[in-house]
């Protein structure tokens, strides 16, 4: 009968041509978009008359009326009362309703919110349900103007809404870098606000332990504190640098029972992750018998890592650490009441197991056949433990290596999809639930625009336009395997990311494109729609929340030219380059320099064991003063300077005069970066052609990361003045 009369009222409205037919977005400027939202003529003004109305029961719903209310007084000074209802009316002048009510369409998370010139009215089926209606009732509210109070108008309309996907996430690594526990509330306000409901809380890797274990004290007094840590990138420098600051933290188990109340109270889940088997010299630094022991019997020594990547030591899979783990998750779900427990899974490299007597003697009694096996062995004991207590596992999806009937993971495992879209599709065919959380369109670490203007992070590149175009259903996938995609995550790596101010930076506005990936519909994704409702209303949001969003991801920055007589003219390459970093034409002289972003080596043609040598023609005669060619110095990548340059003028082409051989020193280590070499000519030089010819040293001098390893040149733009 209901939706008969919703049905009803939207006829009337088009009858009376009171509804136009697409939304305003800077009217409606709600993220993530509506399922359905109708736009009406007018407007709800609160004034000082205005009323919530609220039910007796839940009590969460008066922290929600009370939030609104708040919210209100900011914008525009007024206090609004709020009544408690006993029963629900209908709806009166001049009031906000907050009602629950049945309606089966809009299952537990949705809501529908009418706004007219009379009054407002949110229902939903949960109170999960009126607080995402009340973030989208938050959202048109008047944007914010500096603390002066504004009239308080809501533009009339009426939305009925459901997300696309039960899990909407975000990920925070806690390890690489510590945060207080006030910015992980503040991360899950903003968490809220989009509507994600799942807070993955990274608490445990090689470099801190951060989580308070009351069996284990040493797994923070030890594990949780490192002595230095690495400067830069893993290559940044050749050798690498460290800083010489003790660096720890961890979360008390009285902080972490705060922030999970705190995170309940917005409709967010924490899941916790305890790394395992790899990911774990924090907690073999606490406790080395957890290890496999050296052949003499011995446990080995480790210490918590001080830079980043993946290590060779892993958890021993005895049942003294069988023992240890169940007795850290007892104590860890008794802190986290939600349904999942993220266990890892992933980066376990296999050779210590390899190495191990006893590992060698549990795989032929186990009869597992190999380490990968030992590894499914390992995290299906853990599964185990888990389904008894009444959880579920979460892991990397390296948690499918090792398949056996016999070590069948339970079938509420959860696989997060991370090195691509095809383990997601393989855990679904398996029968698993799966979270698509691909880098190369989840990794909110990664760089957001041109990396020579963007502070380090860890490398690749994922523009706001790339997250939105994301589709966590994979094409073929079966109705009921479909079913089983849950939804995505977005994953905030720490690395290279040392403060709160840091990590807002990289997540927002990323992370509001992706909020409407795992909310809203594809039929009703539209890019520009979307930049239309986020700037400016929620850029002012950020602005006055004190948020550091990052500006640079909505801009396009054209990358830095350096024009001379040489730019955008032809040339030949006298030897070729390696077919990794071709010559994409013209792009030694194009007038754009290449960069060094994070891990990548970006716009540079690189010659692998062999000279560079280029002929450029300037088009005709003219005075040749200086020629600057640039150089990449990665000797961690073994990228090194040339031993010397040669160069030689021409008018035709084909005689050359040599004019100049300047020495370069390629055993120069230091930090890596693009060297602008610049060579003075002889003055009164006047020539159509110019060649370069840089020599290769052939191998890596000794002294560097890899001495003797084959030596690449990388080359950049060429100039000539």
């Amino acid at each position: 009968m209901k939706n008969i009369f919703w049905f009803a009222c939207v006829f009337i409205l088009f009858a009376t041509g009171l509804v136009t037919a697409q939304s305003t977005p800077d009217r409606y400027p709600i993220i993530p978009r509506p399922a359905q939202l109708i736009q009406q003529n007018g407007a709800f003004l609160v004034n000082v008359s205005t009323t919530l109305q609220i039910p007796a029961q839940p009590a969460e719903v008066r922290s929600m009326a009370n939030h609104l209310a708040e919210a209100i007084n900011r914008v525009g000074g007024l206090s609004p009362t709020i009544n408690i209802l006993s029963t629900p009316t209908e709806p009166g002048t001049n009031q906000i309703q907050f009602v629950l009510r049945p309606d089966s369409s809009l299952g537990s998370e949705g809501y529908r919110l009418r706004v007219s010139a009379l009054g407002i009215q949110l229902e939903a089926n949960e109170p999960q349900g009126l607080f995402y209606g009340l973030q989208s009732l938050l959202q048109l509210l008047p944007a914010p103007n500096l603390g002066t109070t504004q009239l308080v108008e809501i533009p009339a309309c009426q939305i009925r809404d459901k997300p696309r996907y039960t899990y909407r996430g975000l990920h925070l690594d806690v390890s690489r870098h510590f945060f207080p526990v006030s910015f992980i509330k503040r991360y899950i306000d903003q968490m809220a606000r989009y509507k994600f409901n799942q807070f993955h809380w990274h608490l445990t890797d090689d470099q801190g332990w951060r989580i308070e274990i009351k069996k284990y004290p040493k797994l923070t007094q030890v594990g949780a504190n490192r002595p230095e840590t690495i400067v830069g990138h893993y290559e940044e420098y050749d050798p690498q640098v460290f800083n010489g600051k003790p660096y720890g933290g961890y979360y008390t188990q009285d902080e972490i029972r705060e922030v999970v109340r705190y995170a309940q109270a917005r409709y967010v889940n924490i899941i916790p992750e305890i790394e395992m088997p790899g990911h774990a010299l924090a907690a073999l630094a606490a406790y080395p018998e957890l290890g496999c022991p050296n052949t003499d019997g011995k446990p080995r020594t480790y210490a918590v890592a001080t830079k980043w990547g993946v290590f060779g030591d892993v958890l021993c899979p005895s049942e003294r650490t069988f023992s240890f783990l169940e007795d850290v998750l007892a104590e860890v779900m008794a802190l986290f009441p939600g349904p999942y427990i993220h266990i890892g899974g992933d980066e376990c490299p296999k050779q210590t197991w390899r190495n191990s007597p006893f590992c060698q003697r549990l795989i032929r009694r186990e009869g597992l056949g190999n380490a990968h096996a030992l590894q499914r062995y390992f995290i299906k004991r853990i599964d185990s433990f888990l389904v008894s207590r009444g959880r579920k596992l979460l892991g990397w999806d390296e948690i499918l290596q090792g398949s056996s009937p016999r070590l069948k993971l339970s079938a509420g495992a959860t696989v997060m999809s991370w090195r691509g879209i095809q383990y997601g599709v393989q855990a679904a065919r398996q029968g698993h639930g799966v979270v698509m959380t691909p880098d190369k369109f989840c990794y909110l670490n990664y760089f957001q625009s041109d990396p020579g203007r963007e502070p380090l992070a860890f490398g690749g590149m994922l523009p706001i336009q790339k997250v939105y175009s994301y589709d966590p259903t994979p094409a073929g996938l079966t109705p009921a395997q479909q079913r089983l995609i849950l939804g995505a995550q977005g994953n905030v790596w720490t690395e290279y990311i040392a403060t709160p101010e840091q990590v807002e930076y990289m997540v927002w506005p990323r992370a509001a494109a992706l909020a409407e990936v795992v909310w809203t519909e594809p039929n009703r994704k539209d890019y520009t729609n979307f930049l239309a409702r986020l700037a400016p209303y929620h850029l002012a949001q950020f602005r006055a929340e004190g948020v550091n969003y990052a500006a640079s991801a909505l801009t396009t920055l054209p990358k830095e030219r350096l024009l001379s007589k040489a730019t955008n003219k032809p040339y030949i390459l006298l030897t070729q380059p390696h077919p990794s970093r071709p010559d994409h034409g013209g792009m030694l002289t194009d007038g754009i320099m290449g960069t060094l972003g994070g891990y990548e080596v970006v716009d540079f043609v690189s010659f692998w064991g062999r000279n560079f040598g280029v002929v450029l023609d300037l088009g005709q005669s003219q005075p040749v003063q200086t020629i600057t060619v640039g150089f990449v110095k990665y000797t961690a990548r073994d990228i090194c300077l040339p031993r010397q340059v040669d160069l030689a003028v021409s008018d035709d082409g084909q005689t050359f005069t040599p004019v100049g051989t300047f020495p370069a020193n390629a055993a120069e280590q230091g930090r890596r970066g693009i060297v602008r070499m610049p060579f003075a000519l002889p003055a009164g030089i006047q020539a159509r052609f110019v060649r370069v010819l840089a020599q290769n040293v052939g191998r890596v001098p000794a002294g560097m990361r890899h001495p003797g390893a084959v030596a690449k040149l990388a080359v950049d733009e060429v100039t000539v003045d």
